[in-house]
């Protein structure tokens, strides 16, 4: 059972965000990859899905009334939009953008875009463009916290 607190907690943060594991920042080689590849395709569901019950809002409803289920949205084909794929057990190759900027706005009670990914090293610029406050987090795989950091109204945090 979540607790109220929790649960206003994720509905305020409204938050998804993918760090890709922490265990690539432990022994990975950056070195030249002259014959790199790509990975190209898509995800699927098959069977029946059950429908999401939308998010219960339980403070500043007037701002956050229409906040949507996205755990799971499924677009045409039956494809899985903000699909991730990860690669593991790579313990050498291109080296990491390190002055990529990934960016999040929370734009009626929800970041924009749903899905963020980002290496470890590369900046998460945070924004609130709703008029409320606003906390975001994010935790390792592991359940442990990686960052909790409010968000005032109009603000912006680099982390």
């Amino acid at each position: 059972m979540i607790s109220e607190a929790k649960k206003k907690l994720i509905i305020c943060s409204g938050i998804l965000l993918l760090l890709i594991l922490p265990a690539y920042a432990r022994g990975y080689e950056e070195t030249a990859v002259p014959n790199g590849g790509t990975i190209r395709g898509f995800v699927k569901v098959h069977g029946q899905l059950s429908r999401l019950k939308a998010p219960e809002v339980f403070k500043f409803k007037e701002v956050c009334k229409t906040v949507p289920n996205e755990e799971l949205v499924i677009g045409r084909d039956r494809g899985v939009r903000y699909a991730v794929v990860v690669l593991e057990g790579m313990t050498k190759g291109k080296a990491v953008e390190r002055e990529a900027v990934n960016e999040l706005d929370n734009v009626n009670c929800r970041f924009v875009p749903h899905v963020q990914t980002a290496s470890v090293g590369q900046w998460l610029v945070m924004k609130n463009s709703d008029p409320i406050l606003h906390i975001a987090h994010a935790y390792f795989e592991d359940g442990q916290p990686q960052f909790n950091v409010a968000l005032p109204p109009g603000k912006t945090r680099v982390c």
